[in-house]
């Protein structure tokens, strides 16, 4: 008889008080597979599936991204690829902040994954927007301060998106079942967020002083300041790549974990 509420790992219905060799009264799962931890290789394999290929998507638009941008300011027709990767960007983002079905997790990292997912939205949202306008003409009148700014304010919140979300990475790397891996997960988000703050902390700074039309011997004072923020985005940018490409890996060997599982028949 189970003595403490229990979830479901595929509905999250509250299994307290039922026999650990029954079955779930809502969904007919068995019992038994939700006594084995919070550990990704025991969730629901579709979820785990959601998860994976969620991250891959979102490391593959990011690679995307750079030439499609540069292919842009060659062509105008390229501008449709430019929204299309954001949107793809944004089907990545969703699915892997898809909550478990169990609601296991939620506590750990439930702000900070819905926090990942609507900055997502809101920036994919702004993106298409201001392209859209930008394509049409009709920010052709804005003075280049103006431009100038809407961009830092745009850079700044993807930024920021991204240091969400590597919060998000390192409390959902814990519930990867291999220790070793997940601790280097968990370390790897620390630092590069870490590291992101200070970058982002010094780049608004720096440009903040040149869009407010600072002195020269401000500018100059700051421009050292600058060339640390960008070699360091530049930097933290590979960084969070090769952690992406971690991150996924490890959530396929969970997923193949979890359909091995979920093929056998629970312990009745």
């Amino acid at each position: 008889m189970i003595a403490q509420d229990t979830p479901c790992r595929r509905c999250a219905y509250n299994l307290r008080g039922l026999s650990a060799d029954g079955r779930c009264p809502e969904c007919g799962t068995s019992v038994a597979r939700s006594l084995y931890g919070d550990a990704l290789r025991y969730s629901d394999p579709t979820f785990v599936a959601k998860l994976r290929l969620g991250v891959a998507i979102t490391l593959w638009s990011t690679l995307a991204a750079v030439p499609i941008e540069l292919a842009a300011q060659v062509s105008a027709l390229f501008a449709l690829l430019v929204m299309a990767n954001s949107l793809v960007s944004l089907a990545g983002a969703w699915l892997f902040t898809e909550p478990d079905p169990s609601g296991l997790g939620e506590e750990r990292y439930g702000r900070a994954r819905r926090l990942t997912r609507w900055s997502f939205v809101g920036i994919t949202l702004v993106e298409i927007a201001l392209e859209g306008a930008r394509r049409s003409g009709l920010l052709s009148n804005v003075s280049p301060r103006l431009a100038g700014a809407q961009e830092l304010a745009l850079v700044g919140a993807g930024i920021l998106a991204i240091i969400v979300s590597l919060l998000y990475f390192e409390r959902l790397a814990e519930r990867v079942s291999d220790r070793a891996m997940s601790l280097r997960l968990g370390d790897r988000a620390r630092r590069i967020r870490g590291w992101l703050i200070v970058a982002l902390v010094s780049f608004v700074i720096a440009e903040g002083a040149r869009a407010a039309g600072a002195g020269r011997l401000i500018l100059a004072a700051l421009v050292p300041a600058l060339i640390f923020a960008l070699l360091t985005l530049v930097v933290l940018c590979v960084r969070f790549l090769m952690l992406t490409w971690s991150l996924r890996q490890a959530l396929a060997n969970e997923e193949r974990h979890a359909r091995a599982s979920w093929s056998q028949p629970a312990d009745d």
